[in-house]
């Protein structure tokens, strides 16, 4: 009898967590960090995500909005001063942080990104 209910769920979102951070998908070598937008659906929100090398989950939200198509840009937190003040003047306390229009998403919380980018 095949399993049901939210267990069999986590376990496929687990799973795909763990694909994700192992480096079995293959993220593009260049991601936008010029105050342009790439090219977007028009109408849009604007997405820009605060990150850093190292953190597991900020790989976790490129996969998610590339396998999305969803246009973002980048900031690496430890790249500049300007990019860290940024971050910092976003309230968050640590990445990854998410800005879609006016709102402010710390931590990869699909849920939310979701809820953003729908709300008008």
């Amino acid at each position: 009898m095949p399993e049901r209910g939210p267990a069999p769920r986590r376990a496929a979102l687990f799973g795909a967590l763990l694909l994700a951070l192992s480096g079995a998908v293959v993220l593009p070598a260049v991601v936008p960090a010029a105050d342009e937008a790439p090219a977007a659906v028009v109408g849009a929100p604007r997405v820009e995500i605060f990150t850093t090398p190292s953190c597991p989950f900020c790989k976790a939200l490129r996969v998610y909005l590339e396998a999305r198509g969803i246009a973002y840009i980048e900031h690496n937190v430890n790249a500049t001063e300007e990019t860290r003040a940024a971050f910092y003047a976003s309230g968050a306390q640590g990445v990854p942080v998410v800005m879609i229009g006016e709102r402010v998403i710390e931590g990869f919380n699909p849920v939310a990104i979701e809820a953003a980018l729908k709300a008008p």
